[in-house]
């Protein structure tokens, strides 16, 4: 993911540039009519690399009169039917149990987990990485609350698999506003790593030893 603070965003941005130059050699220069950005984190690129991206394909191809550009976010149950209804072309998710035979698949990195928790919560002052147990009985908020199944499925498919079970389970419709609940003391939620860049003042984030 782009948002993770090991990747180097000079050289993916370069890969990106390289990548558009290599296609437009293989498909010519017919003028763009749409520029479509789709995946999981689009709205997490930096605003420079969309700007670059778009420079280059307007000198690569060209825009025609009244372009239309979109930045779309699509969960994987999203993406997997963009792909089969020909919208996108590639996707990037994060469910390794939904399979479809007309979707090729191929995992690409493992991310840890991280337990996002309010200011203050006693959990921050036993550990620098929890166990999951450490949870049980902790309200629990999860995300996306819909299209089902999701990584809201995943999570709770972790706690089924170790024995643990959550208190109250508070399902809503994205992350920022699974962070924000979180900040308001509503419960705990299990998140990607790369969530941490996101920087917010009224959320701490220790591992997860699973």
């Amino acid at each position: 993911s782009h948002v993770r603070e090991t990747v180097d965003h000079a050289r993916w941005q370069a890969a990106l540039l390289a990548d558009m130059r290599a296609e437009a050699e293989l498909a010519g220069g017919e003028t763009l009519d749409s520029v479509f950005f789709g995946g999981g984190t689009p709205s997490l690129m930096p605003p420079a690399l969309v700007a670059a991206l778009l420079a280059e394909a307007e000198r690569l191809w060209g825009f025609s009169p009244g372009v239309e550009i979109t930045l779309l976010e699509l969960s994987t149950l999203q993406q997997i039917a963009a792909l089969k209804e020909g919208t996108i072309d590639i996707g990037f998710g994060r469910l390794r149990r939904l399979e479809d035979p007309a979707i090729r698949r191929e995992i690409l990195r493992e991310e840890p987990l991280v337990v996002a928790l309010p200011m203050g919560h006693p959990l921050l002052g036993r550990l620098a990485t929890l166990r999951l147990e450490d949870l049980a009985q902790e309200p629990l908020i999860l995300y996306p609350k819909e299209p089902r199944p999701s990584y809201a499925d995943q999570v709770l498919g972790i706690y089924q698999a170790c024995g643990v079970e959550p208190g109250a389970v508070h399902e809503v419709s994205g992350l920022q506003t699974a962070l924000g609940l979180v900040a308001a003391g509503m419960g705990l939620c299990l998140v990607p790593a790369c969530v941490q860049q996101l920087r917010r003042d009224d959320v701490l984030y220790r591992g997860l030893d699973e």
